[in-house]
């Protein structure tokens, strides 16, 4: 069972990673300490752009099939509507309502695998996709949500094995076997006992993302694990920053699936350096020093930063010379195009 917590507000049981209260639109420690609540015009506007786009929907499938649309279907139509538009925590409820239902809802689950990801609750996409796999293990489609949700993770060693079983069912996927190749180089390393830094995020104080830099991903291309990672990373820092207010010492590491995140905090931003293997004292010194670099250069900039990308350019252009200078031409523009 996934960790609830309460709203401060009405005391609504909530799901530890929602940001907001469904019952009172009370903002939750993960949404940030600027997030002002949402109100029941927000939620009717949320509401009336999904209801207008499920009944386009239906009536097109009328025109194309006749009869009346299924119940079920359109829960789940719902639940990609507003995963579009991301409202995540509600498009999981739809989902949820629709396998209610019909548990063995195959589309339900597959999606439900896919909003997994986009909200970096990896293991419980690999869990529904590990399901799905038993009933139908020829589906390529599950293999690459399980697949990618394992590379976030750092799962490198299930990628091989997973990519072994669809080999077994002569399940052809190009995009999968991009996953496993690169998932192969990177469990090489760590058989090698080195550590090697997966992924940097560079986070202003008002939650908004400055820079990334990966070797598993390319934004334009898997920008919704990205966007998982980035917002598991940012409740862990919104945690991190509450802990000396409730009396607890200060957090600045946390296990991440098999990865090491190392939080380095500052006056304007936190980096959140992803690891994998052991981190020694040389490498967090790196880290540490960093952040102060950083600081230095771009404080100014940052102390009232507007949001514009172009201002704040070269904080990803030092953290390219800095920590991924060695990384081959094919790394940095090849390998990553797992879509």
């Amino acid at each position: 069972m996934p960790p609830v917590t309460r709203c401060p507000r009405c005391g609504q049981e909530v799901a530890a990673h929602h940001r907001y209260c469904p019952s009172c639109g009370e903002p939750l420690p993960p949404a940030g300490r600027e997030a002002k609540r949402r109100d029941d015009h927000q939620a009717r506007d949320v509401s009336r752009t999904v209801d207008d786009y499920l009944k386009a929907v239906s009536t097109f499938e009328r025109m194309l099939h006749g009869g009346r649309p299924s119940a079920v279907r359109t829960l789940v139509g719902r639940g990609d509507a507003l995963a579009a538009l991301g409202e995540y925590e509600q498009a999981e409820a739809a989902y949820h309502e629709a396998l209610r239902e019909e548990p063995a809802r195959r589309d339900a689950r597959v999606a439900l695998g896919r909003l997994y990801n986009r909200t970096g609750e990896y293991a419980q996409a690999v869990s529904v996709c590990s399901k799905l796999i038993a009933e139908d293990p020829r589906d390529s489609e599950v293999y690459l949500i399980a697949a990618r949700a394992q590379l976030a993770s750092g799962d490198f060693k299930g990628i091989l094995e997973l990519a072994d079983t669809a080999r077994a069912y002569e399940v052809s996927s190009p995009a999968l076997a991009r996953v496993a190749d690169l998932a192969r180089r990177r469990h090489r390393e760590v058989e090698a006992g080195a550590a090697v830094v997966q992924e940097i995020f560079v986070i202003h104080s008002s939650t908004r993302l400055l820079a990334h830099r990966s070797r598993l991903f390319r934004p334009t291309i898997d920008s919704d694990l990205v966007a998982g990672t980035l917002r598991a990373i940012q409740d862990f820092i919104q945690v991190a920053l509450l802990a000396p207010e409730a009396g607890a010492p200060p957090l600045n590491e946390l296990k991440y699936g098999s990865f090491i995140v190392l939080v380095e905090s500052r006056r304007h931003f936190q980096g959140a350096f992803v690891v994998s293997g052991a981190p020694d004292l040389g490498m967090r010194h790196a880290f540490s020093e960093a952040a102060d670099d950083i600081e230095r250069m771009f404080g100014e900039v940052l102390a009232d930063w507007d949001g514009t990308l172009a201002h704040v350019r070269g904080v990803q252009d030092y953290l390219e010379r800095r920590f991924f200078a060695g990384a081959t031409s094919g790394e940095a523009a090849g390998e990553l195009d797992l879509g």
